[in-house]
């Protein structure tokens, strides 16, 4: 027995170390709490510690799986009432208060053979007991650690039963700490010293997550669930996923609201972050027909307002633009026939066409022949209109930040008008048809001047452009035949005494061949070469920022082109019918392939877009024959219908994950495409 009981000693003794070993290395801490060690009849060791006892049974199965085979017989802590442990197979595990002796040991397994319990003092002592089954076994303050070893292969344990009590000189238990976590093994609060039977609790925020894409998150409580204080504990919020309302594109830095699903709403709040980053941007026609909707709260971290944003909103009473956007773009309120009440913030300084058509609730502020939109902040933001045709003069209020379009359209009796410093925009066909107009100062406040703005003001012989001046839309200046031009280098300039050539206005005839544009030329204005055939070369200053619509429309000998950095707008169909075009590079800085733009450069096979562009607008590429492929930058979110239309040699086309939407017939007759990568984020993609 001498001889058995050594070597059983040095066994235990290897084992005891090993399992140290291994709970050392999986971040085990010791605790003086009771060790609990089941033996095999084959030798191996299982470890019930309940000082450092795993959760789950996968937990468990991680920590133990070096020293387990599969014959080997062991016990899980099944369960602590009052002052009992049990230790069972395929049981679960609990936290154990502070054992400090150990009181009884009930064993209960097969008739055959005997179990050996073998109890050491601090390792030191060592006492042998022979249970039997069902029978039990007292012990008297004996601390620590318990053994267990089946003598006969044939025992097969089914439970022990291990009742224990804390050291008569204790007057209490040991506090524990609870740690409460939140997404990502952020520790949210943590409670120390806190008693043992008490309930715990969490005084923190609510936990949040953040959301993904197409689903938030709602807090639904704690896991494990909460339970009275036995030991030391971790507890980790959980989330009810649900699936978001809207749709959000992810722009880089910023996130852009692109769809809302549910058209039965009557009140919306758009949030002012995503995943971090701020949402910046409502999408074209994201509320249109929205006709229930009443309120929307837009957040202060907005900066653009697509087309057709809140279109046919014909229940929305108010809204209020916050500061930062900067313009309110076409049709944008078309048809809410229930807005009252708009604020308009400063930082606005373009309102396009049509913007508040059939808005008839809008009330106007009268001012010396004028209707003005503003707010109580700023009552004259924007003049409307004039009041009647009939009037001879108006000066326009001094805090007038925009002429709207069409503002004194057909005006035919306008003689004079002053405009002030405040102004900043004046739109299209604003003052077209004002036959009687002779001239005009236009305030160096003023940036842009719209499309047809002076169209047919043929009593025009003088007009004043200042510096400040960055675009001028589509035929401004068509029809004014009063109007004196300088000439240079064959083409005609319109300009003033300090930059005499300010804007190119056309060509001196259609037969030229070659021009080179004064170096002080800021635009060029629409349909200025065009049908200039016989042109096969032209030199664009580094001063020009925008180039007009039409500009260089069926110049079919202009085989090459240089676009300097300075530009910074395109005009639609530019280029329409440069047959002998073959590569164009377009600058950093345009942000929009316009509307047929490059129709029918059949020979062009070569063309870079820069990632500044956002948009490819309708039938950008449309007859480009020669076109084998183009790389789309991340970025563009849109897609126009017939963009590529009849691009009969592109074979391939990797659309990027920021296009959200891709217009109808956009790769009609695409005949050699054979390889197309349509990205997740697109939500709308018409299909005729």
């Amino acid at each position: 027995m001498e001889k058995n009981n050594t070597k059983f000693y040095l066994t235990c003794s290897v084992l005891f170390v090993l399992a140290t070993l291994i709970l050392v290395v999986l971040g085990s801490e010791p605790k003086q709490l009771a060790r609990l060690y089941g033996y095999s009849p084959d030798g191996y060791t299982i470890t019930m510690d309940a000082s450092n006892a795993p959760t789950t049974s996968s937990e468990y199965t991680n920590v133990y799986q070096t020293v387990r085979t599969t014959e080997f017989e062991y016990f899980d802590v099944k369960a602590s009432s009052g002052n009992h442990v049990e230790l069972s197979k395929n049981g679960y595990i609990n936290n154990l208060s502070q054992i400090t002796s150990i009181t009884s040991v009930t064993a209960t397994f097969s008739t055959m053979g005997s179990l050996l319990v073998y109890v050491s003092y601090d390792g030191n002592n060592s006492f042998d007991y022979q249970l039997v089954s069902g029978v039990t076994k007292e012990f008297s303050n004996l601390p620590y650690n318990i053994y267990f070893l089946a003598r006969d292969y044939a025992v097969t344990i089914e439970s022990i039963i291990i009742n224990y009590s804390c050291s008569p000189h204790e007057t209490s238990l040991d506090k524990y700490r609870i740690n409460w976590y939140g997404p990502d093994n952020v520790l949210l609060e943590a409670d120390v010293d806190v008693e043992p039977g008490t309930f715990p609790s969490y005084d923190g925020p609510i936990p949040t997550k953040d959301p993904s894409e197409g689903v938030v998150y709602t807090f639904a409580g704690w896991s494990p669930e909460l339970s009275t204080v036995v030991g030391n504990q971790n507890y980790r919020a959980t989330f009810n996923e649900v699936r978001s309302s809207y749709t959000l594109i992810n722009g880089g830095t910023e996130y852009m609201l692109t769809a809302v699903s549910d058209k039965t709403i009557t009140a919306f709040t758009i949030p002012s972050s995503y995943l971090g980053k701020p949402v910046t941007a409502i999408g074209d026609s994201v509320f249109s027909g929205f006709a229930n909707l009443e309120l929307i709260s837009l957040p202060n971290t907005l900066t653009s307002i697509g087309e057709y944003a809140f279109y046919d909103c014909s229940s929305l009473t108010s809204i209020v633009i916050p500061d930062g956007v900067t313009s309110i773009n076409f049709f944008v309120f078309y048809n809410c026939s229930s807005l009252t009440s708009i604020t308009i913030p400063n930082s606005v300084t373009f309102i396009s066409d049509y913007a508040f058509a059939n808005c008839f609730s809008l009330q106007f502020n009268e001012y010396d022949n004028a209707y003005y939109l503003g707010n109580d902040t700023n009552p004259y933001l924007v003049l409307v209109k004039a009041k009647n045709t009939d009037i001879s003069h108006c000066v326009i209020n001094s805090s007038t930040k925009i002429i709207k379009d069409h503002a004194f359209y057909s005006c035919s009796s306008l003689t004079s008008i002053t405009i002030p410093n405040s102004v900043t925009s004046i739109g299209n066909v604003t003052f077209a048809r004002c036959s009687r107009l002779t001239s005009i100062t236009i305030p160096d406040s003023v940036t842009s001047i719209g499309s047809s703005s002076f169209s047919g003001c043929s009593g025009l012989t003088s007009f004043t452009i200042p510096n400040s001046v960055t675009s001028i839309g589509d035929g401004a200046f068509s029809g004014c035949s009063g109007l004196q031009f300088n000439e240079y280098d064959n083409a005609y300039y319109l300009g003033n005494e300090i930059n005499p050539y300010l804007i190119l206005i056309k060509a001196k005839n259609t037969e030229i061949s070659n021009c080179v544009i004064n170096s002080s030329t800021i635009m060029i204005h629409s349909e200025a070469f065009y049908y200039c055939s016989g042109l096969t070369s032209i030199t664009i200053p580094n001063s020009v920022t925008s180039i007009g619509g039409s500009t260089f429309s069926y110049c079919s000998s202009l085989t090459s082109i240089t676009i300097p950095n300075s530009v910074t707008s395109i005009g639609g169909w530019a280029f329409v019918g440069c047959t002998a075009l073959t590569s164009i590079v377009i600058p950093d800085g345009v942000t929009s392939i316009n509307y047929f733009v490059f129709y029918n450069c059949s020979s062009l096979a070569s063309i870079v877009i820069p990632n500044s562009v956002t948009s490819i607008d309708r039938g950008a590429f449309r007859n480009c024959s020669s076109l084998t492929s183009i790389t789309i930058p991340n970025g563009v979110t849109s897609i126009g219908e017939w963009a590529f239309f009849d691009c009969s040699s592109l074979t391939s086309i990797t659309i990027p994950d920021s296009v959200t939407s891709i217009g109808g017939s956009a790769f009609y007759s695409c005949s050699s495409l054979t390889s197309i990568t349509i990205p997740n984020g697109v939500t709308s993609i018409v299909d005729w």
